[in-house]
């Protein structure tokens, strides 16, 4: 049977488990003539989720995802605060990011594996584990950071602007699966392979030993110098056009099968207008923007013909070019009424770039690899559009005041799969939508509560699709019309 949208089959239906939990302190003093900053965090995050992997009511396979960080991070700044010409800061950044990736996954029967559908047949419904599958990476990176920008006003209406950032990465990986010899990842001893109840917990089918002997390890450092050239002119009181060239990076990706990706770069060219008009009531902001990025990292899939796994690695597939322009406004020509909006044209497209995936068919005929060349990349709508309307009623006295609101966004059409961008299941419309709210403050305005209705036109959007064997898809949708109430307090 056709399953709409929001529908699944599936007969393990796992809990998910996602905790944060992160702090962070601001240190700010003022001296005579300088000002110095202090900004440290410290995170730690993990997310554990199961899933159906057969997506249907066929008692077959069973797979989780789980993920593990712990990072700190540290930043100074040291900033002038005099009325020179020259205004400058410098600063360093120093971060630890430790960790800890895996996919886990097994059969709980036998099938057939001879549909040419793609359909799972069973020999039985008997538990049955096999067709282990489950690897481990463990990180560490350090990153230091050593950055200064530094303005000159070339007169009363103009401003040159230059910054220079020193990016060190190390990264240190350790990684293997459980085929692997001596790998970090085996089968638990004496496992129960004809077990009554199937595991819902996978580490009672894996164990993990981070300093197994027959890990792949890999130590590599990448450094970068990136910067920024800018300049800004006050066309008035009210009105600064500015231009700007800046160049951005990301390291290298170590991967478990021992292999090292080029770093990514890109360069991003950008003018615009910011304004405050109508005597402060009304902000517009205007940009257009070039960017080219190369280098950028592509997920392929090879077979290790020593074991039959499948491999997933990273590696350089190419270029991206995009261009566009974005318009946003906020108009609030009193305390009551807000108006606000924006609207943006992209056209991005892959340059030379290329992906492969050994499971991907296109009509029916295997295709190693994927010439992306010329092709819009996902995600990437022509347009889009977004308006916000909201007005404050006073309801005088000590009751505080009432503010309905509404936003309407519309995008045109995407790809939602990065695969294949050229898959008709992978297609997502044009679509429009609608959210509405009304909210109560009190009079000192530290407390409000919010009732609020979310796509009120029940679209279905199409937020990602991956594609396996046969064609198979796997469709994720966000939400449907839904309707809520929120509560807001001030300390």
């Amino acid at each position: 049977d056709n399953l709409g949208p929001y529908q699944i089959e599936q007969d393990f239906a796992p809990d998910g488990d996602v905790k944060e939990n992160s702090i962070s302190l601001e240190a700010n003093f003022d001296f005579d003539s300088v000002s110095f900053k202090s900004i440290s965090s410290y995170t730690k995050f993990s997310n554990f989720i199961g899933a159906d992997g057969d997506a249907s009511g066929v008692p077959f396979e069973r797979l989780w995802n789980d993920e593990n960080n712990e990072s700190i991070t540290q930043e100074l700044q040291l900033s002038s605060t005099t009325d020179s010409p020259f205004q400058w800061m410098v600063g360093g950044y120093y971060s630890n990011d430790e960790q800890f990736f895996s996919f886990l996954d097994f059969r709980q029967t036998v099938d057939r594996n001879d549909n040419p559908n793609g359909a799972t047949a069973l020999v039985s419904r008997d538990n049955v584990l096999n067709g282990f599958f489950a690897d481990a990476t463990y990180l560490d990176v350090d990153t230091l950071g050593i950055f200064g920008q530094l303005e000159y006003a070339v007169s009363d209406r103009m401003r040159l602007i230059g910054g220079l950032r020193y990016n060190d990465e190390s990264k240190k990986l350790s990684g293997s699966s459980n085929f692997t010899a001596n790998g970090q990842v085996t089968l638990q001893p004496g496992l129960d392979v004809n077990p009554l109840i199937v595991p819902d917990d996978p580490f009672l089918v894996f164990a993990f030993d981070e300093s197994a002997a027959g890990a792949t390890r890999l130590d590599e450092s990448f450094d970068k110098i990136t910067w920024k050239v800018a300049g800004e002119f006050d066309i008035n009181e009210d009105a600064m056009a500015y231009a700007t060239v800046s160049t951005g990076f990301l390291s290298g990706q170590l991967n478990r099968n021992g292999t090292v990706t080029d770093q990514q770069e890109s360069i991003n060219y950008e003018v615009g207008l910011k304004s405050r008009l109508m005597d402060n009531t009304l902000q517009l902001n205007m940009a257009a923007y070039v960017t080219e990025y190369t280098n950028l990292l592509t997920q392929s899939q090879t077979v290790d013909p020593n074991t039959g796994n499948v491999i997933t690695f990273g590696e350089n597939g190419g270029d991206i070019n995009a261009k566009g322009i974005e318009v946003d406004f906020v108009y609030a020509p009193n305390d009551a009424l807000t108006l606000s909006g924006g609207a943006s044209i992209l056209d991005s497209d892959y340059g030379t770039f290329g992906t492969g995936n050994v499971y991907q068919q296109i009509g029916g005929v295997s295709e190693g690899f994927i010439d992306l060349s010329g092709t819009t990349t996902p995600w990437s709508p022509s347009f889009t559009a977004n308006v916000g309307v909201s007005y404050r009623f006073d309801l005088g006295g000590d009751k505080g005041s009432l503010t309905p609101g509404a936003n309407v966004f519309y995008t045109d059409g995407y790809q939602a799969s990065a695969v294949v961008p050229f898959s008709s299941v992978a297609r997502q419309d044009s679509y429009t939508k609608t959210d509405l709210r009304l909210t109560w403050d009190s009079p000192n305005e530290n407390y409000a509560v919010s009732i609020y209705g979310e796509n009120m036109e029940n679209e279905a959007v199409n937020a990602r699709v991956n594609v396996g064997g046969n064609d198979f898809t796997q469709t994720s949708y966000l939400y449907p019309r839904n309707y809520g109430i929120g509560l807001k307090a001030r300390f």
